[in-house]
């Protein structure tokens, strides 16, 4: 099976007292990692816009479109 998802990612920086850290955010990125939790063989393609410190991310997706030269959007 092919899904291609349309939509926009980020990157969640998220601070506590004592902890920091970054992860992937986003819808699509939730539906992605929703699929392969769920074990759906599928060949799931990314259409959104990202940076390449977005990369890391993607290594068991497939995005569409080259990594644009700025930054992923933060949150």
């Amino acid at each position: 099976m092919k899904i291609v998802l349309v939509g926009h990612v980020c990157l969640d920086e998220n601070v506590s007292e004592k902890v920091q850290y970054n992860s992937w955010g986003s819808a699509l990125m939730y539906i992605a990692n929703y699929y392969k939790a769920q074990n759906i063989e599928a060949d799931i393609s990314l259409i959104a816009p990202y940076g390449k410190d977005f990369l890391k991310y993607t290594a068991d997706l497939k995005p569409l479109l080259k990594p644009h030269s700025g930054p992923t959007l933060t949150y």
